[in-house]
């Protein structure tokens, strides 16, 4: 009887039905289930056309890939490449990995590249020459320890590099010389000179790159008039100047720039007169006045910028004497992350962060006995307490001898 059942089920409609099935739910192509339906010489054929289907359909996907090389060093990776990408504020960020650069390496066509020089490539920057004029999206020759500091003269290495947008050289040895040599490059949009040598001076030359949407200028003292200097930069989305020497004037000149969404001006004193003199920015989704010496009479203008996600007020002269005093950074409701740590604080006073639909994280002082209760007050808001600073003589070994 058995026999006979198997018998049965070894007709052409059945083994018809098992392809199908097998083509609408590969993952049950078990043998088990195979020899069950079909016979042995039919399940291999099944099997067979399966792979044969699935092998073509993955060469159909990757004949829609178009490639194209970049050629590197055959015998060493000068880097690594990444593709580029765009992120939720419209700022570049650097996305998936796409590999060593070393010898001839295919990436798909639309793909915007950029490579991260290493080591061994800032040993020998002449490979930059062997590179055609578009090879390249983004270059970043940041020295961050990984290598030799590059200077003006191989800035030259790059003057061929014409589809450059995305261009980093902070920690570096470049000054206003070198970004004369910058001046070429017409299409960048975004541009890192962080924590190099350059003056004031550098900055006539900055704002002929009208396409910029991305400048970070951190770490360089570039005076009162810096951001006047910038103000033919009406693109640009993100504004990085944190410790500029800009003053409480400089501010004003934010004005021109009606499409940042980025905004980090930490470790400049402009103080309340400085924020006082901030225009309105309706596309500005991330404020840092960390360390600016701003007050309580700040908050209230700070509140206007209603479109706010990310701010940071860390290392001010705020003293919170009163629950009011915070009470109008509620109006933020679509801010949902805050840092407003220096003063302690009590669950009393962060009751404005109810009124905070969105808020995800606050970072915040408060004295290790009321966390419990701040904590209880915002059940829905992740906190982060900072901790109390050591004191300094407890590093200091011959204190009190």
């Amino acid at each position: 009887m058995v026999t006979q059942t198997r018998q049965n089920l070894h007709t052409p409609h059945l083994a018809v039905k098992a392809a199908v099935y097998l083509f609408m739910v590969p993952f049950l192509a078990g043998a088990l289930f195979l020899d069950d339906v079909c016979p042995p010489a039919q399940a291999r054929k099944i099997r067979e056309r399966g792979k044969k289907r699935r092998k073509a359909e993955k060469n159909k996907e990757e004949a829609k890939v178009v490639l194209r090389t970049i050629q590197f060093p055959d015998k060493y990776s000068v880097g690594k490449l990444f593709k580029i990408e765009t992120s939720a504020l419209g700022i570049y960020s650097r996305g998936a990995a796409l590999g060593e650069a070393k010898g001839k390496v295919s990436v798909p066509a639309e793909d915007k590249v950029l490579l991260d020089v290493e080591y061994e490539g800032f040993k020998n920057l002449k490979f930059l020459q062997g590179l055609k004029a578009d090879d390249l999206y983004g270059l970043s020759l940041a020295n961050d320890g990984r290598g030799f500091p590059v200077d003006d003269g191989e800035l030259v290495l790059i003057k061929h590099l014409s589809g450059l947008r995305v261009l980093e050289l902070e920690d570096n040895d470049i000054t206003d010389d070198g970004v004369n040599n910058l001046s070429s490059f017409g299409n960048l949009e975004v541009l890192n000179l962080g924590h190099t040598m350059i003056s004031s001076a550098s900055l006539p030359v900055i704002a002929r790159l009208t396409k910029l949407t991305q400048l970070e200028l951190d770490g360089i003292s570039l005076g009162e008039n810096a951001i006047k200097d910038l103000s033919k930069l009406t693109g640009l989305k993100a504004l990085y100047m944190r410790s500029c020497n800009l003053k409480s004037t400089s501010t004003k000149h934010l004005a021109a720039m009606k499409s940042l969404a980025v905004l980090r001006l930490a470790g400049n004193k402009i103080g309340d007169e400085g924020v006082k003199n901030m225009p309105v920015l309706a596309e500005l989704k991330e404020l840092n006045l960390n360390e600016t010496g701003v007050s309580d009479q700040s908050l209230e203008k700070i509140a206007s910028y209603q479109s706010l996600a990310i701010l940071t007020l860390r290392g001010n002269s705020f003293s919170f004497s009163s629950a009011s005093s915070l009470k109008s950074l509620s109006r933020l409701k679509k801010l949902f992350y805050l840092d407003i740590s220096g003063p302690k604080l009590t669950d009393d006073k962060i009751a404005f962060g109810k009124e905070m639909p969105a808020l995800k994280t606050l970072r915040l002082s408060a004295e290790p006995a009321n966390r419990t209760a701040i904590s209880r007050a915002l059940p829905g808001v992740k906190l982060v307490f900072d901790e109390p600073k050591l004191p300094l003589e407890l590093f200091d070994p011959l204190k009190g001898r």
